[in-house]
């Protein structure tokens, strides 16, 4: 008797962890709309998506989907199907939209110096942080070295006038460049500050004269 109550109870609570708890992620995930609604009801957190939106990632066997890992690895999915997920104004709702979209989309802003790391998490959600260079003068040499080393939709600039350096990426890539950030804050040779000057105005003669061939080409056709 003592066994059969005993069984009971173990099939009770496997039944009511369900999928919740240790399940198979190529079970709790066959594809992008499923997982979705998987790690929502195992996070407590709620989605919007659109009713087209599709694919499928592909996990080894001993992939499993946790309480604990849920967030993580539904993150890294919607990045690597081309999507992203961004909070709303409503506690614990999240929009899902196309990664593309994600510049002209308000997403969580946060601010870091030289001494202080941005408080972001280790997923491949995209935040924005505004780092205060410690030495102003680097920020656009900086800004230009770290450009290749973006993800494909994220974006980075710089305003002088602040000696700040802008970037929205994932929170992933955003601990990478942080470190690279650091890295290169410090205080420049003069001889290269000097030489920075004169290749900007360099660029600025350039543009210039690039604007006025382009308007007497245009006058010219006409």
């Amino acid at each position: 008797m003592k066994s059969l109550i005993l069984f009971t109870f173990l099939l009770v609570a496997a039944t009511a962890t369900g999928t919740a708890f240790g399940a198979s992620f190529k079970e709790a995930c066959p594809d992008l709309k499923k997982c979705i609604e998987n790690v929502g009801e195992l996070t407590g957190k709620k989605y919007l998506f659109q009713e087209k939106i599709k694919g499928k990632i592909l996990a080894s066997s001993n992939v499993e989907l946790t309480s604990a890992n849920a967030d993580t690895l539904l993150s890294h999915s919607l990045n690597q199907l081309g999507y992203t997920r961004v909070p709303l104004n409503i506690e614990n709702t999240y929009s899902v939209i196309n990664s593309r979209d994600i510049r002209y989309t308000p997403t969580i802003q946060t601010n870091a110096t030289k001494k202080q790391a941005p408080k972001i998490p280790n997923v491949d959600d995209y935040y924005m942080v505004s780092y205060k260079a410690s030495h102003p003068q680097i920020t656009t040499v900086v800004t230009r070295a770290l450009r290749p080393f973006m993800s494909r939709y994220g974006r980075i600039i710089d305003n002088k006038m602040t000696g700040t350096i802008i970037l929205q990426d994932t929170a992933n890539n955003i601990h990478r460049l942080y470190k690279l950030i650091v890295a290169m804050d410090v205080k420049p040779k003069k001889n290269l500050v000097t030489q920075w000057k004169h290749d900007s105005k360099m660029r600025w003669k350039e543009r210039i004269a690039e604007a006025g061939s382009v308007k007497c080409r245009k006058e010219k056709g006409h």
